[in-house]
């Protein structure tokens, strides 16, 4: 009896001996099959995200730029578009072009296999701010790199440009107040003291002061038929700082 108990004894080791390396023998295979797949696609992507991998071959670059020149774009893309496709960065490269002064707004798309677009929109300027700034639709200040490329006949703004959002603000109102007299402001000045004066399409300045500019452009637009008229040739300047009446600085000749 003994000797049949060690038999079966010897038999059942050597069964577990063989079902743990049949186990292990799988488990390293698995093993094996997800290391080379993890090397496969450690390659790939390494590859694919490659400057050599489908190289960007075609910029296209559309919208309105006048006031930029093409190769000051394509100067600034230079050192973007050496990346294969996965690896052009568009993010930085739109940051990049919003840089440029006359750039509004950029967007930048990939299209498969190897060509770029970028949309570029112009800033539309609708006043000249002090001797070298441009003030854009949104009422915002920027500084064109060029001053030749400032357009001729905008309107002048002179004011310290933390007050750029308030001169444009009041630049559309007084606008709409003043279409009842066919007129347009061509010019706003602020000075230091925060007195405004204005500049009528026709050339006339206009002394607005310090306080209630809005009641004073009022009074301006109920007198300005019965004072000027049609005389608005022969008017310099009219003061509206006098609190029942006004001034008006007629020319010599007049």
């Amino acid at each position: 009896m003994p000797r049949k108990k060690s038999k079966h004894l010897k038999q059942d080791q050597q069964s577990e001996l063989k079902l743990t390396f049949a186990k292990n023998r799988q488990w390293i295979w698995r093993a094996s099959i997800a290391i080379l797949i993890i090397v496969c696609l450690v390659w790939l992507y390494t590859y694919t995200h490659s400057d050599k991998f489908l190289p960007i071959q075609h910029v296209k670059i559309i919208g309105q730029y006048t006031a930029v020149s093409k190769q000051t774009i394509e100067h600034t893309l230079e050192p973007y578009v050496s990346s294969g496709f996965f690896r052009t960065d568009i993010h930085a490269m739109q940051t990049k072009l919003m840089m440029i002064p006359w750039i509004a707004d950029v967007d930048v798309k990939k299209i498969w296999p190897s060509t770029l677009v970028v949309e570029l929109q112009q800033q539309q300027p609708i006043a000249q701010w002090g001797a070298d700034g441009l003030m854009n639709m949104d009422g915002e200040v920027y500084k064109p790199q060029d001053s030749a490329t400032i357009p001729e006949n905008l309107p002048q703004f002179n004011a310290p440009t933390e007050d750029a959002k308030q001169v444009f603000e009041a630049y559309q109102r007084m606008n709409k107040m003043l279409a009842v007299l066919n007129l347009q402001v061509v010019g706003i000045d602020i000075s230091n003291r925060i007195s405004w004066r204005i500049t009528l399409s026709n050339g006339i300045k206009v002394m607005l002061g310090r306080d209630a500019i809005w009641p004073r452009l009022k009074r301006l637009i109920t007198v300005y038929p019965l004072v000027i008229g049609d005389k608005a040739n022969k008017a310099i300047s009219i003061d509206m700082r006098y609190p029942n009446g006004v001034a008006v600085k007629w020319r010599k000749r007049y």
